[in-house]
């Protein structure tokens, strides 16, 4: 039987689960690779995200794959090499999405192999030509927030290894959503917490909620926690006033926003309703604000990042907002139409930019980046302006001045 490199999760007896969860084995014998795995141990030690590990982890288990079908050394491999295994990455299908791999998607599984030769160089476990001495890690690591939100990633005063080099194309993939798509949105996501027939969760709503009406991640939703929520008191008579809550942004870096009246309102409906009634089910001390619901396997447990995604996509789904693409049947082998979702949960986000943009800019504010950069979390106002700039130009047909009043959604 051919031999493959896959990637298993290390379990608590193992020595590296002190700074790794993740290894690479060659199956079936399930024998340990031990550079690439110290490898990934040292990427635990620096940062202590599971998924970096894990997304690294499968980015390599690909490359190693790469060579044993080419009868590649990996030891002895070269930048040739590398060049043939980007061919192949931007020529050939996912085997889990059935499309075509994204030049984003290229260029970070050939980052992490640079990555990984620059490390193995450094303890002499390499001797070849693939290296990234041309470019800094900074320029293979380019600007998380530039990157994630342009069609190309090009940084144009940066240099980078040309393994790594995206396609130079210009303009913007910010997806905020219209009024209109908002509104279906929000209605598949659940009732609003004020008017929710009694027993029904209003969870999922609250969540899409705190993405368009704050501008948080999904990340920084996830980490707040329901005590931030016991000691305030708003005014129903005046929902728009808003708060200052503090959330736990990228980096782990914590920064204060603007949270609306209403919205906090609606928290507190949720904590003290839906949400302690799910961790009183589940018996648990949970710390964080949204928890699974009664009818989960695991109730009142903190929830992950990819069960948000899986609610939302199929909200879109439900809303009609959602985009046909060719996609490969694994089972005949044949390409076929399938819909997906048109949105996904940080796109909520980039929602909340433009609807303030346009309320501050109706209310006479002639400096509204600075609000959406502080709020949003931005190092610098340019992140801010060379994100959403272009998009709020093409589409300046707002003239409301509260973002509440822009989805149509009454003050109360």
């Amino acid at each position: 039987m051919d031999t493959e490199v896959v990637v298993h999760r290390i379990g608590s007896n193992s020595p590296l689960c002190r700074t790794s969860k993740f290894a690479l084995f060659r199956w079936p014998e399930m024998t340990l690779m031990e550079q690439p795995s110290s490898y990934l141990a040292h990427l635990g030690r620096r940062s202590p995200s599971i998924a970096t590990s894990r997304n690294s982890a499968y980015a390599l288990s690909y490359w190693f794959n790469f060579c044993r079908a080419a009868d590649i050394d990996w030891q002895h491999s070269s930048i040739d090499d590398l060049y043939d295994y980007k061919t192949a990455l931007e020529t050939t299908v996912s085997q889990k999405t059935g499309a075509r791999r994204s030049a984003g998607t290229s260029y970070q599984y050939v980052g992490a192999v640079v990555e990984f030769y620059d490390f193995a160089a450094g303890r002499c476990w390499y001797a070849g030509d693939i290296r990234k001495s041309e470019a800094p890690q900074r320029a293979i690591r380019a600007d998380h927030d530039k990157l994630a939100h342009t069609k190309s990633g090009a940084l144009p005063t940066r240099k980078r290894s040309p393994i790594a080099q995206k396609r130079n194309r210009s303009g913007t993939m910010i997806k905020p959503l219209s009024i209109g798509s908002l509104q279906r949105l929000l209605s598949e996501m659940g009732p609003d917490a004020n008017d929710a027939p009694a027993g029904s969760s209003v969870r999922n709503r609250l969540i899409a909620d705190w993405g368009w009406a704050v501008g948080l991640r999904i990340s920084e939703i996830l980490s707040l926690r329901a005590d931030q929520f016991s000691d305030l008191v708003g005014d129903p008579s005046v929902p728009w006033v808003h708060f200052s809550i503090e959330v736990l942004g990228k980096g782990n870096k914590l920064r204060r926003v603007s949270v609306p009246s209403w919205l906090i309102e609606h928290t507190q409906i949720y904590v003290r309703g839906e949400r302690q009634r799910c961790v009183a089910l589940g018996r648990t001390s949970e710390e964080r604000l949204f928890v699974s619901t009664a009818d989960s396997k695991s109730p009142g447990q903190g929830i992950t990042p990819r069960r948000v995604e899986a609610i939302f996509g199929a909200a879109c789904l439900r809303a009609g907002l959602f985009v046909n693409v060719r996609r490969l049947d694994p089972e005949t082998g044949l390409m076929c139409l399938r819909q997906v979702p048109a949105h996904c949960v940080h796109d909520l986000r980039h929602t909340y930019a433009v609807l303030t943009y346009h309320a501050e800019v109706t209310q006479g504010n002639s400096e509204p980046w600075k609000k959406i950069q502080a709020q949003l979390g931005h190092s610098s106002l340019k992140t801010t302006t060379d994100i959403y700039l272009e998009y709020v130009n093409a589409h300046n047909d707002f003239r409301n001045a509260s973002i509440r009043d822009l989805v149509g959604l009454s003050r109360r």
